[in-house]
């Protein structure tokens, strides 16, 4: 369990923009979840996922951030002593994905952006391999269950984001968010609001959302942002390819599950950003996800 949380510590440090203008117009991130972070000798659900962002933005003009993401999840059952279907109470399931996003910036308290996402489902998005090479490594047990996994599906999703920030007392703020997503592999929308407790910066110039970029007539406000966020949501889905397998082609060897239909989770982190340098923690807990799912998400 110590070599886990070694390998959280290496990578969020290392997350943090390129070398380049003093007004930082390129970044450069990497992102990485486990359940394991939290100190628990178990692995369930969403259990494992490493992402790497890169994000730019033009030098002058409309305050938008290109963003291109890639990334990989794995999703495993609470029992990893998998002998029968009758076992599984979460589907096992790879998903490797690209996105490409656009952030915008209107003012100090607006925001908005849209995303495209290619999503992998399956075999081919490399889930068993990944776990049991990073399991090996750390001296963890096998998930024995993997001939059962959601089968290959690739599918376009479409994804927006709108957040305004109702409060601001400069060191506290509240900024509602809605998120809408549908396409080929989820159909959902979730709406929750971040209450954010420190030092930070304006809108667009704060690592809370990823960005951090600025403008070349922009200055920072702070030489550093510290500050602690909590981030408390509601979810609704209509169909989640995770759980409920492709809609077009399904295996008979792939054990799927019904959909709650509304989940509740929130997140809980700090983030502290100096110059070229951002780290980040989070704490995530959602409700049970899928119907006859024993125990609830809990991931770093």
């Amino acid at each position: 369990m110590h070599k886990s949380a070694f390998l959280f510590f290496v990578l969020v440090v290392g997350i943090g923009p390129l070398p380049a203008q003093h007004n930082h117009l390129r970044s450069l991130g990497f992102q990485t979840d486990n359940d394991a972070y939290l100190f628990r000798f178990n692995d369930r659900y969403y259990t494992n996922g490493l992402s790497i962002r890169y994000q730019w933005r033009k030098a002058e003009g409309v305050n938008k951030i290109h963003g291109l993401e890639l990334g990989q999840k794995i999703f495993t059952p609470l029992n990893r002593n998998t002998v029968r279907p009758a076992d599984i109470d979460y589907p096992y399931a790879g998903y490797l994905y690209g996105r490409y996003s656009q952030l915008t910036f209107p003012d100090d308290q607006l925001f908005y952006q849209w995303n495209i996402t290619l999503g992998l489902v399956g075999p081919a998005a490399g889930g068993e391999g990944m776990q049991k090479f990073y399991h090996q490594l750390l001296g963890y047990s096998q998930f024995k269950g993997w001939r059962y996994q959601i089968g290959n599906n690739l599918g376009l999703d479409a994804g927006g984001q709108l957040g305004y920030t109702v409060a601001d007392a400069g060191y506290f703020k509240i900024t509602p968010l809605l998120d809408l997503r549908a396409g080929t592999q989820f159909v959902q929308a979730s709406a929750g609001a971040y209450f954010v407790l420190g030092a930070y910066e304006n809108q667009a110039g704060s690592a809370l959302l990823h960005s951090g970029l600025q403008a070349k007539e922009a200055q920072p406000e702070r030489k550093a942002e510290a500050f602690l966020y909590w981030y408390p949501q509601v979810l609704a889905q209509q169909y989640n390819v995770i759980v409920q397998g492709g809609r077009q082609r399904r295996y008979d060897s792939a054990v799927t599950r019904k959909l709650e239909p509304y989940q509740f989770g929130h997140t809980l982190g700090f983030c502290y950003a100096r110059n070229r340098l951002v780290a980040k923690a989070e704490w995530t807990f959602w409700s049970k996800e899928a119907v006859g799912q024993f125990l609830t998400h809990r991931y770093a």
